[in-house]
């Protein structure tokens, strides 16, 4: 009396064993293209000040979150100085890949302890350095993301509010590593602009955002905003070039 049961349950376990492995192969599939599309590499190197050995390691990334230069993180009490209201594109990306020295002596260094066995009492020789982040191998589609929120009084975080410039086609030669790229063509390096996603709100927990996307068949601008598609102005197109708030 308790087969039909049995085999209902049974049913019903390979059933979701089914969806389950259906559901594991499109996760897989998503992440596949998503892998395809937006997957870059950086160069993360690490300079010994003492021997000058460098270590390398490759890491993955999918964007690249750029933060503004220094002086747009000491602005006291709202005022704005004039060199400080626009930003270049250029020059975040070039922040992202300077060398950044470490602060005191932390690096233990492969080369300065190569001598020294892992079974030895002595302590690791630590050495000051330096490190610098640089691109190792560009995406098809290259995703940038400006960190707009500082830390004020109080570890309260507000807004970025500066413009920031850029042009309809990003040359990223500047800040690849140059043995890895150094037999390619120079357009490997060239983007050119196809989305801009901006933030409407000065609150960290608030806002709204809208973006602006370039259609290539027509070859024209539309704003979108939640269900709302709009055909760009010359005007409005202008803005989003030159002053967007990302």
């Amino acid at each position: 009396m308790f087969w039909p049961l049995v085999i209902e349950l049974r049913e019903y376990l390979n059933m979701n064993r089914l969806k389950q492995r259906s559901f594991m192969k499109l996760t897989k599939q998503v992440l596949k293209v998503v892998n395809t599309i937006f997957h870059g590499q950086l160069l993360s190197q690490v300079t010994c000040i003492t021997c000058n050995y460098k270590s390398n390691t490759v890491e993955p990334f999918w964007d690249l979150s750029l933060e503004f230069p220094e002086r747009y993180h000491s602005i006291n009490k709202g005022i704005v100085p004039l060199n400080q209201t626009e930003c270049m594109l250029t020059e975040m990306l070039a922040k992202f890949t300077e060398t950044e020295a470490l602060e005191g002596r932390i690096y233990a260094c492969d080369q300065c302890n190569s001598k020294r066995r892992k079974s030895s009492p002595k302590p690791l020789i630590l050495s000051e350095a330096k490190k610098q982040l640089m691109i190792y191998r560009l995406p098809q589609v290259l995703r940038l993301h400006l960190k707009r929120f500082r830390w004020s009084g109080r570890n309260h975080r507000e807004k970025i509010g500066v413009h920031v410039l850029f042009d309809q086609v990003l040359n990223m030669e500047p800040y690849c590593c140059r043995d890895t790229f150094s037999s390619l063509d120079k357009e490997t390096f060239v983007y050119d602009l196809s989305a801009v996603v901006m933030h409407h709100g000065k609150g960290f927990g608030s806002g709204h955002y809208t973006a602006y996307c370039y259609n290539t068949e027509g070859g024209f601008w539309v704003h979108c905003n939640d269900s709302k598609l709009n055909v760009c102005s010359v005007e409005e197109r202008h803005y989003t070039y030159t002053a967007l708030e990302i």
